[in-house]
């Protein structure tokens, strides 16, 4: 007898297995007659497993020194936020100084180069002018070498005779020179006008003669 009970112990749920179990008795009737099937799959659903939800633990609720200490660690982060943005600030203003004198420096740059080409237009002219000038002295000194003059004093000593003696050797630019001008010295001897070259330079009518006027 003792064996069939222990048997019956061994079969039996443990109470701490399920809160909710169901005894032998409930099952088969007892008191308040036999339950149907229906009742009892519904009682197993609502049935709450072991395993499906794990005991939670309980966090500790933060105390006055946590909360302190976040609120502290939060205002040291305020405080290097200010010094960066101070910092961007202080190198926004040195930007925009910079910047001014840049712009300072762009205009007295702009107006000295005005000037400078004002200056060379000036200078460009006087260089224009120089250059005729500078053409007009060779032609006379080219003038000048193709002919010398030699002083002779005549018996009286207040008497100065100037003899201009023309060379026999013309240069290769009076040789270029009268070729230029040829045919207008051609031109106008044949139609009756007196035209004729004194060194390089040609005359026509007493009237210097240009190869380019």
């Amino acid at each position: 007898m003792s064996s069939q009970n222990d048997k019956i112990q061994d079969l039996a749920p443990a109470a701490d297995d399920h809160d909710y179990c169901l005894s032998v008795m409930e099952l088969e009737g007892g008191g308040g007659g036999k339950r149907n099937l229906e009742e009892i799959n519904d009682l197993l659903l609502l049935t709450p497993s072991k395993g499906d939800h794990p005991r939670k633990i309980a966090r500790p609720s933060p105390t006055a020194s946590h909360i302190l200490v976040a609120i502290q660690a939060l205002h040291v982060r305020f405080d290097k936020q200010d010094d960066k943005m101070a910092d961007i600030n202080n190198k926004l203003s040195e930007n925009a100084s910079l910047i001014a004198s840049l712009a300072e420096s762009i205009e007295f740059n702009a107006t000295e180069v005005r000037d400078c080409k004002h200056k060379i237009t000036g200078l460009e002219k006087e260089a224009s002018t120089l250059r005729r000038e500078v053409d007009d002295l060779k032609k006379k000194a080219r003038e000048r070498d193709r002919a010398y003059t030699e002083m002779e004093y005549g018996r009286s000593p207040k008497r100065l005779r100037f003899v201009r003696v023309k060379k026999s050797v013309l240069t290769k630019e009076d040789r270029m020179e009268r070729e230029k001008v040829w045919p207008k010295i051609l031109q106008a001897r044949n139609a009756g006008e007196k035209a004729y070259y004194r060194g390089a330079v040609g005359y026509i009518n007493g009237r210097h003669v240009l190869a380019d006027g």
